[in-house]
Order: structure tokens, then C-alpha cells, then sequence
């Protein structure tokens, strides 16, 4: 009788414990969707928070050191950007409040965290910039 309630508390217990990894781990693991995908979808994810992939185009990026506010323009990593103004037609615009990250430059690769407030806009809470080529191994 005290084996079988042992062995029905162990099982219970493994049980419970599974939940909670489970349960923990598929609610702190969250993809990102690349710029292309967010535009193809672009409707389902309007006033939702998301996270969004994309090259920065340097010449968009705009920081007012008073007030902390940052802006800067993202698009797909395979776009090619023409730096004289002109822009693909799928672009995203970022804002940011906060420090100018020391890593935005030009055709860095971003992963955006926020809230689409808007068609071509995201308010970011947080900024993951992928680092410069100058830190990759290379080979001879």
C-alpha cells in the first residue's frame, strides 16, 4: 500500500514538473518574422506585439540626443537599398525610445521587438543588432 502511494506521488510529480518546462520553455521561445513575411501578412498583425527581422538602411537612421527618440527604416535582408532616397516598397520604419545602440550602422541586421502602432511603423521596446562582419571568422 505505502509502494503504491510512493510510486502514484512520483509519477504526479514527474508529471507536474514536465508541465512547467514545458509550460516555460514554449512561452520564452518566440520566432521572428522577416520583413517580407510580416507584408505579406500585414493585416493579422496590426496593433499586435511582434518581432521583425530586416537589414537597416543607414541613411534612415535619425536619433534626437535630447529627447532619446530613434527612428530608422528596415527592409528585407536580400533588398538591395539604392542610397540616393529611393526605397523598396516593403519597408518598415522603427522607433525607439531610448540610447542610440553603439551597433546601428548601416546594413546591420536587426531583430525588433514592439507594438505595429501603424501600417509601415513599429514602436520597438527592444533592439537585437547581429555583430559587425569585423567580429566572423573568415577563411583563406
Amino acid at each position: 500500500m505505502v509502494k503504491r502511494k510512493i510510486v502514484i506521488a512520483s509519477i504526479f510529480l514527474s508529471c507536474a514538473i514536465l508541465l512547467l518546462i514545458v509550460a516555460s520553455t514554449s512561452s520564452s521561445a518566440q520566432y521572428y518574422l522577416t520583413v517580407e513575411e510580416l507584408f505579406t501578412h500585414k493585416q493579422d498583425y496590426q496593433g499586435k506585439v511582434v518581432r521583425i527581422s530586416g537589414k537597416v538602411v543607414g541613411s534612415s537612421i535619425r536619433y534626437d540626443q535630447d529627447t532619446q527618440r530613434l527612428s530608422f527604416i528596415i527592409t528585407s535582408v536580400d533588398e538591395e537599398i539604392n542610397h540616393n532616397n529611393s526605397h523598396p516598397e516593403d519597408v518598415l520604419r522603427i522607433t525607439y525610445q531610448g540610447v542610440k545602440p553603439d551597433l546601428l550602422n548601416n546594413d546591420v541586421l536587426v531583430i525588433a521587438s514592439g507594438k505595429m502602432i501603424g501600417d509601415n511603423v513599429l514602436q520597438a521596446d527592444e533592439l537585437l543588432f547581429k555583430c559587425p562582419s569585423k567580429y566572423e571568422g573568415y577563411s583563406k
